[in-house]
């Protein structure tokens, strides 16, 4: 422990490329998630308290639908296009 005291480890970050390869890891867990109906409902009803409320729009930022939920992930609500 005492050899890695006062060790630093620099790296470099770009910031596109990680951005682009959350978006396609993001993707490819969509597309799994699709294939996979009934496996997914029991994974939602596992993570999901309640009820998914789904609120389309199409408006100024485009056309989709908004997702509010409450469960293990309170933060989240956001939108799939």
């Amino acid at each position: 422990m005492a050899e890695l005291e006062g060790r630093t480890k620099n790296i470099s970050i770009d910031a596109k490329q990680l951005e682009r390869m959350i978006e396609s890891r993001a993707r490819d867990m969509v597309q799994l998630l699709g294939r996979h109906i009934p496996q997914t409902r029991q994974l939602l009803r596992l993570l999901i308290n309640g009820r998914i409320v789904c609120r389309p729009f199409d408006d100024e930022r485009g056309k989709g639908y908004e997702i509010t939920a409450t469960g293990l992930m309170p933060a989240y609500s956001g939108r799939w296009r």
